[in-house]
């Protein structure tokens, strides 16, 4: 093997070895799930026909997440808690005589055309039930709290987030329920009302791509210690750490279940036999099967030991988990980063990988330092994956396709830049962050993007590379081979002159020594010629004495 044909062998490595990186690094997942993947990657996206929105809120004081929409031409603003778990959008409207008291003032219902009215196009996309010719709905849930009400036809307008131009007077009309009733923990909350966003036909998301706000049936959810963000009709993937893996829904459910293997509390593994995972947003924590809780507990406190119980002082504190006590913010710090386990769940094709900064949440009571494990225990048939777990990942719910999509992701960005820089509550995804890099919180995922745009461009380089070498040596192997050619020719031609050449010098050796030897003959014969005219002369006179 030459020179060239090594250097080939070197670029041609270098260029393929990201390739293969890639490869390496990707889940095992069905062909179907890996088009998508692909699909999906590094998406930007740039039609009109997608919406970027904020998410406030936490696990720890607020326990839920919501977004505001703005109602009308006067834009009044309405709060929905992000609920994955339910299928109707409501909140207050100004005919609520039971309704709570919230951030804000129910939103005013003044034209009645707006009502919509039962056997109608749009009753009929609610799979709603009437009630005084009104489009009704009434939604109870396992705590005990009731919303009951009527739908009406509103103009939405999202947020502007960041000031975006982008959606600045972008709006759309959506049928909207009005709460006339709200009990028990509705009545309290904050929030003004909640967005349905299940798998069901009548969600948020659905009613959007049924009236054509958006062309494509999915949304994400990107949920961080505090606040975060989510996306309708495409994915954002700007924050994203990893790519998306993707594992399939199970069918005939209107809620969001997927099915889990094993999981694993460090390195032990725990048996969840022939249970389902059910993704809910609206729930804070996430609840396990009783039998399935104490083994996690068990070998978490195990682990701990292990690491020299270090973990923090645990008690199970009423209404909140079990949590480990500190002495300081500190200490705390150093619990969460070092001595907590990992808790993985192994699901179809994927495995979700869960630290402790994405699963716990603070507890401070009564000058008390805590963090709590975000899950408990329940006597319950399936897995309810709340908040808590869902920290730290942009969860993507594919409705077209029927999957879900998990993605790593920095979701504390969801705040606004400002709000970021005079945040003094630094989180401990953050702090970690600063500690490891020096103070930057952007500095890890600004590497992260530094790093592809740098094997990008290395790409680039080496194929160009490449084609060069590759054309050098044709070249070279194209006038190599005329090289030859004429070489040959060359030669043929000098072998039929030598030949020639031998020809000639020996015809003309043959004639000269003709002549040579023709010239000697005819010398030789005068001279014997000479020599017998000498005899006979010599005889004569010979003769001539003896006559005498």
């Amino acid at each position: 093997m030459n020179y060239s044909q090594n250097i080939s062998i070197l670029f041609l490595f270098l260029l393929i070895s990201p390739i293969l990186s890639e490869l390496y690094h990707l889940q095992k997942v069905p062909a179907k799930l890996k088009t998508l993947h692909r699909a999906h990657r590094n998406l930007s996206p740039q039609n009109d026909s997608y919406f970027l929105e904020q998410a406030y809120g936490d696990s720890y004081d607020l326990y839920y997440y919501y977004t505001t929409l703005y109602f009308g031409s006067k834009k009044t603003p309405q709060t929905f808690i992000l609920d994955t778990g339910s299928p109707t959008t409501t909140s207050p409207c100004s005919k609520c005589t039971s309704c709570g008291k919230h951030l804000n003032k129910p939103y005013e219902l003044k034209d009645n055309s707006k009502i919509i009215k039962c056997y109608t196009d749009d009753c009929n996309s609610l799979g709603s039930s009437c009630m005084n010719n009104q489009c009704s709905f009434s939604i109870s849930y396992s705590e005990g709290s009731r919303l009951a009400g009527f739908f009406n036809l509103q103009d939405i307008y999202f947020e502007n987030i960041n000031n975006d131009p982008k959606f600045s007077s972008k709006s759309f009309t959506l049928p909207i329920g009005c709460t006339t009733t709200e009990t028990h923990l509705f009545v309290s909350q904050s929030a003004d009302g909640i967005m349905g966003l299940n798998n069901s036909g009548r969600s948020f998301v659905s009613l959007m791509f049924k009236y054509k706000v958006i062309q494509k049936e999915l949304f994400s959810i990107c949920l961080g210690q505090k606040d975060g963000y989510f996306s309708i009709g495409e994915i954002d993937t700007k924050y994203h750490k990893s790519n998306i893996s993707y594992v399939p829904l199970i069918w005939g459910h209107s809620n969001f279940y997927i099915k889990i293997i094993d999981m694993k509390v460090g390195n032990v593994v725990v048996s969840t036999k022939n249970y389902n995972i059910f993704i809910d947003s609206g729930t804070t924590i996430t609840y396990f099967p009783n039998e399935i809780y104490n083994s996690v507990i068990d070998n978490f406190n195990t682990y701990c030991k292990e690491k020299g119980n270090k973990c923090g002082k645990f008690q199970d504190v009423e209404n909140i988990g079990h949590c480990g006590m500190f002495k300081s913010k500190k200490e705390r710090f150093e619990a969460l980063n070092y001595y907590w386990p990992n808790i993985t769940l192994n699901l179809e094709g994927y495995s979700y990988i869960l630290t402790p900064n994405n699963y716990y949440f603070e507890y401070n009571d009564n000058n008390k330092i805590g963090a709590c494990i975000g899950f408990e225990g329940e006597y319950s048939s399936k897995i309810t994956l709340g908040g808590t777990f869902m920290h730290g990942h942009d969860i993507i719910f594919d409705k077209d396709n029927q999957m879900i999509g998990f993605a790593e992701a920095d979701c504390n960005r969801g705040m606004n830049v400002e709000e970021r820089k005079n945040n003094n509550d630094i989180t401990p995804d953050d702090s970690f962050i600063k500690n490891v890099e020096g103070g930057n919180p952007n500095k890890f995922i600004e590497l992260n993007e530094k790093l592809k745009i740098g094997i990008i461009i290395i790409s680039c380089v080496l194929i160009v590379f490449l084609i060069i070498l590759i054309i050098f040596i044709l070249v070279k192997k194209f006038n190599t081979k005329e090289y030859k050619a004429h070489v040959d020719e060359s030669a043929e031609n000098k072998n039929g002159n030598n030949e020639n050449n031998i020809n000639n010098v020996l015809e003309n050796k043959n004639e000269n020594n003709k002549n040579n030897i023709k010239n000697e003959l005819e010398i030789k014969n005068e001279n014997n010629i000479d020599n017998e005219s000498e005899i006979k002369n010599q005889n004569t006179a010979t003769n001539d004495i003896n006559n005498v």
